[in-house]
């Protein structure tokens, strides 16, 4: 095999395991998001609304793990982000106002998950 189809196959192997990590990244966000308990969702919206998006290594922009947050990430994100970047974010449009009054909408799921991401992705990295 020459060195460009190693190096091609070693930055698809690379770019790959950024996307897993992302992915792992965001699902955990969402997760310890929605269990955070210092409010409390009548209706649960606020909670069915924390989700990401994340811009994969082929450039491609997906929203998961949770409708309106998604959306919303993915709309926040639009164009502009690099490759490789995750947006954490509550779709309803009122998460901000709640988190002003001291409760923890998705603010410590957003810095618990930067942690991880950098845990996560230095483990997958190791050879």
């Amino acid at each position: 095999m020459a060195l460009e189809d190693n190096s091609r196959d070693f930055m698809r192997r690379l770019n790959h395991k950024i996307d897993v990590v992302q992915k792992v990244t965001g699902e955990r966000f969402v997760a310890n998001a929605r269990q955070t308990n210092t409010y409390t969702d009548q209706t649960a919206n606020l909670r069915n609304s924390i989700g990401y998006s994340a811009v994969s290594s082929e450039g491609r922009l997906d929203d998961f793990g949770g409708g309106e947050g998604g959306a919303k990430g993915k709309a926040l994100a639009g164009d502009h982000l690099e490759m490789n970047t995750i947006v954490m974010a509550a779709g309803m449009s009122y998460a901000a106002a709640v988190e002003s009054k001291g409760y923890d909408v998705i603010s410590n799921s957003v810095n618990r998950a930067k942690r991880s991401y950098k845990d996560l992705l230095v483990k997958s990295l190791k050879v």
